[in-house]
């Protein structure tokens, strides 16, 4: 399916009030090992995040999209503090697997999800 919103075709959405334009949204995806290290990740969370004014010249012109949301590490220790940045950022995390009762705090993850149940059972 992403593959076939990524051409702008429109009828696998059935949007029969749009015009025929392609349509302009792409999906993306950037995969980043962590490592299983919260400063590595941390360092990546903020690479990906930073806004294009922000970037190098080299950077700048490889024109990579920002993100929309981030797919959150394996380990709650990794996860907190790429939750961190992304929340203020602006940027939704949600994890799988992730399960510590710190990243239940709304106040300092405000944009952290999880699929699973936390460590505290809510």
């Amino acid at each position: 399916a992403v593959q076939h919103l990524n051409t702008g075709e429109l009828s696998l959405l059935h949007l029969s009030s749009l015009d025929q334009q392609p349509c302009p949204i792409r999906f993306t995806v950037e995969f980043v090992d962590t490592r299983l290290s919260a400063g590595y990740a941390l360092n990546q969370a903020v690479r990906i995040s930073e806004p294009l004014q922000e970037r190098n010249e080299e950077q700048q012109e490889l024109q990579r999209q920002l993100p929309s949301a981030f797919l959150g590490a394996g380990l709650s220790a990794v996860t907190a503090p790429t939750s961190l940045v992304s929340g203020l950022r602006g940027y939704p995390q949600l994890s799988g697997s992730a399960t510590s009762a710190e990243l239940d705090d709304k106040v300092k993850y405000p944009k952290f999800a999880r699929t699973i149940p936390s460590d505290a059972g809510n």
